[in-house]
């Protein structure tokens, strides 16, 4: 039977489930995000039960809209510009996840004409209104960044290929206006690119023109235009949320935030402390969320010099300080959807461009110098006490087999592996596996999946000794739209939320089978190992620093140089797949090391053991 739309299978269980997301603006009204119900085990029924919970869905979507549209006119009376801004957003944003687009329709694009025809006018409101603002020095680093920044998009645009840092910035001005993106085999992608990207050009040759004291002419913004929100389209540098519509205090923001889906309480009083941080920040003082107003926030740059001021004064960690990022951004955001404020200013904000050199929260992860890679008696060591986790439940086998030979194949992060879907494997006309990181597809969650890097999306070809193991036997068995590999995840309702620590769990089990049962206890080795044992082995065989670079999605020490700009997804195939021949990294596993099938018929756990695992027969 065809995959029914927005259904997942239960994890260890028959069941089929039912989850389609609400519309954002009812949330208030669903109390959460998703509608849910289960289908059953018995699959005779599901298209019977399908019908029943579409019809569901259906009436308590019209019994929220009934209560807003109630709500609505209550403001008609009390507020009817407010009304009429709310309506007109509601039009242009569209409900549920970013869809990407492959074939135009009419609709979709007089949405994409009128994106391009607002790109020149909203970047030079974004200047006029931002370096008002600005003192001598700021203005002079605002033009040697826009400078730079010309520079580059001339080069793309001799090119004729926009760089992918550049594409993805459009991509999110592109779903915040229109709702949706365009998909990498849209035939219209590479048109509508080229001209944003001429666009482009023309607003920086403006802004610098009048950096130089030259007059230009601001365009007027339509009245179909100025209903968005202005956006800071070509640089780094903050922007500002402008005229109120109607300032609402910090209370009724993180209220309207708190009541919008379930949240769990530790989460809520988490955000909370974060917000009353940054409301007394915001007004130098300590006062009540109920005396600070949503018109107090100076833009952008307000939520940048918190965070700075936060990771000098408190020397938090990286992660701590992504996380009131986080609670500032969703407490915002929630307040933009409901027209409290213009837009979220906290949004495209990025760690690495803060002030914060020489604090604790400069950098992220293991220090390179801290993780060595294995020897080649450890790396035996490792692989042949693998079979220990036939005795146990803690992992399950796809990933205590795949998981850690993935990384030891080709050098992949964790996280990337953690996240790969089936619908990243793509089989060539010659028969050859290959692994894409990422293919445009949505995460079974409904995100979109983004690796370390814009040069870290890559495809790898699959050696030949994975494929010798029973990668094939296994990949049939994955379903479009499923992980690839079903790793836990510590925290549920975090997972739901985002992608970012799926392989959090899997890691800290792997570093317990590293210590308890392989018995490697040097702490500067850790499951990480893995991916810099593949980059020594690419050292060992002299291959080259691009195509090695392209293989692991590395980033390079010159930022002009191959993938930066030529983009590691289309790197060419051949080099790659001589690359990969060379290596003789396979042969430090095991002789007897076995193979999937062998594995996974291995004998069921009976209990949670430890200790030194038992040999499979072969």
């Amino acid at each position: 039977m065809a995959k029914l739309p927005n259904t997942r299978k239960v994890a260890h269980t028959a069941a089929l489930q039912f989850c389609i997301g609400y519309p954002e603006h009812l949330w208030p009204y669903s109390k959460k995000k998703n509608f849910i119900r289960s289908l059953g085990t018995d699959k005779s029924r599901h298209r019977e039960r399908y019908a029943e919970c579409v019809q569901e869905w259906k009436e308590r979507c019209a019994t929220y809209q009934t209560l807003a549209d109630a709500d609505l006119q209550k403001q008609r009376e009390d507020n009817p510009e407010l009304l009429a801004w709310q309506e007109n957003d509601r039009a242009r944003q569209k409900a549920g996840p970013v869809r990407h687009v492959t074939h135009l329709i009419e609709s979709e694009r007089r949405d994409l004409d009128q994106f391009v025809a607002r790109w020149v006018a909203h970047a030079m409101h974004w200047h006029d209104e931002t370096i008002s603002e600005c003192d001598d020095d700021e203005i002079a680093d605002t033009e040697t960044t826009l400078a730079e920044r010309l520079e580059e998009i001339k080069l793309c645009v001799r090119r004729m290929r926009p760089s992918e840092s550049w594409i993805d910035e459009v991509d999110d001005h592109m779903s915040e206006w229109c709702g949706f993106v365009l998909a990498t085999d849209c035939p219209d992608r590479k048109s509508y690119l080229m001209r944003l990207l001429v666009q482009e050009m023309s607003a920086l040759e403006a802004s610098l023109s009048l950096l130089a004291g030259k007059p230009v002419e601001t365009p007027l913004l339509t009245s179909s235009l100025a209903k968005s929100p202005p956006t800071d389209l070509h640089s780094d540098k903050p922007n500002f949320v402008g005229p109120r519509l109607h300032p609402h205090d910090f209370q009724t923001c993180f209220d309207n935030w708190k009541n919008a889906g379930q949240k769990k309480q530790s989460s809520i009083d988490e955000f909370r402390n974060l917000f009353v941080d940054f409301a007394n920040f915001v007004i130098g003082k300590e006062a009540p969320l109920k005396d600070v107003s949503t018109a107090d926030i100076q833009g952008k740059k307000h939520i940048i010099k918190w965070l700075e001021h936060v990771a000098h004064t408190k020397q938090i960690k990286r992660g701590t300080l992504k996380k009131h990022l986080q609670a500032i951004s969703a407490i915002l955001g929630n307040a933009f959807g409901r027209g409290e404020i213009e837009y979220n200013p906290a949004l495209g904000i990025d760690l690495d461009s803060l002030a914060i050199r020489g604090t604790t929260a400069q950098t992220t992860g293991l220090k390179k110098d801290n993780v060595h890679p294995f020897t080649a008696d450890e790396i035996r060591q490792y692989f042949s006490r693998l079979t220990y986790w036939t005795t146990v439940r803690t992992l399950q086998r796809e990933v205590a087999y795949w998981f850690p030979l993935f990384l030891f194949a080709f050098g992949a992060r964790p996280e990337e592996i953690a996240t790969l879907m089936q619908d990243d494997v793509r089989i060539d006309s010659r028969g050859q596996y290959w692994i894409h990181i990422y293919t445009p597809t949505l995460s079974p969650n409904g995100l979109i999946r983004k690796p370390k890097h814009e040069v870290s999306y890559r495809h790898i070809p699959l050696p030949r000794h994975l494929m010798q193991l029973g990668f094939a036997e296994y990949f049939a068995t994955r379903r479009p739209g499923d992980w690839l590999f079903p790793c836990k995840v510590a925290d549920a309702v975090a997972a739901a939320e985002q992608e970012e620590g799926r392989s959090a769990q899997t890691l800290n089990d792997l570093g317990d089978y590293l210590r308890e049962v392989a018995e490697i206890t040097n702490e500067k080795k850790v499951t990480y190992s893995l991916r810099h044992t593949f980059k020594d082995e690419l050292r060992r065989r002299a291959v080259p620093k691009e195509v090695s670079d392209a293989l692991t999605g590395h980033a390079g020490e010159n930022s002009n140089a191959g993938e930066a700009y030529y983009g590691s997804q289309w790197y060419p195939e051949e080099p790659l797949l001589e690359a990969m021949d060379k290596l003789q990294h396979f042969e430090l596993l095991p002789e007897d090391f076995p193979t999937w099938a062998q594995f996974r018929d291995a004998l069921q756990p009976t209990g949670p053991k430890r200790g030194r695992p038992p040999k499979i027969r072969i």
